[in-house]
């Protein structure tokens, strides 16, 4: 079984470095994991257009978007359960735990990007060392999700994995939409 800093070549099965390029057995090309990459764009890009949103904002449209989170909070509830319980007994259990983990770390980062987003000039330059810690604590995050051996995970995992992605999205579409 393949460590941490190796994986198992999918065309002979031979144990291989991470870093290899190529199979020192039998010279078939690698592929590298892109989730930890897929995560930090997705992350990066909310962030540019949290970023860019503008400060006008009226009263109605404060009222609205109150109205949507409490509904998506309540959809998201409801969704948690239903996923909870339609898991597979094939589901591991720490590979669940871990992205139940991301998904409330990327709750987190939203409400912060909220607060970061509405704040005063003055209030938002104090904030920056707390975005600062935001920032470090999402490249963990993506080492943790690329150090993922994806050979070790079960279609069940996966699936698991797409619909916290998916609430994620939403929840980073929905960050985004607000700032403009």
């Amino acid at each position: 079984m393949a460590n941490r800093k190796t994986t198992v070549c999918k065309v002979c099965g031979a144990e291989v470095a991470k870093s290899a390029k190529v199979c020192p057995n039998c010279g078939a090309k690698l592929k590298k994991s892109k989730l930890g990459i897929i995560i930090a764009i997705i992350v990066i890009l909310a962030l540019f257009s949290a970023l860019k949103g503008g400060d006008s904002k009226t009263e109605s449209t404060d009222t609205a978007s109150s109205e949507n989170k409490a509904v998506a909070e309540a959809t998201e509830d409801t969704e948690k359960t239903e996923a909870a319980e339609s898991a597979d007994a094939e589901t591991d259990y720490d590979f669940r735990q871990m992205m139940d983990d991301y998904e409330a770390w990327m709750d987190t980062y939203i409400e912060f990007m909220e607060k970061y987003s509405n704040a005063s000039e003055t209030d938002a330059a104090a904030m920056m060392q707390d975005y600062t810690d935001m920032l470090q604590q999402e490249t963990e995050w993506a080492e943790k999700m690329d150090s993922i051996d994806e050979d070790s995970v079960s279609a069940s995992d996966w699936a698991y994995y797409n619909e916290v992605m998916a609430r994620v999205n939403e929840k980073m579409i929905n960050l985004a939409a607000q700032s403009q």
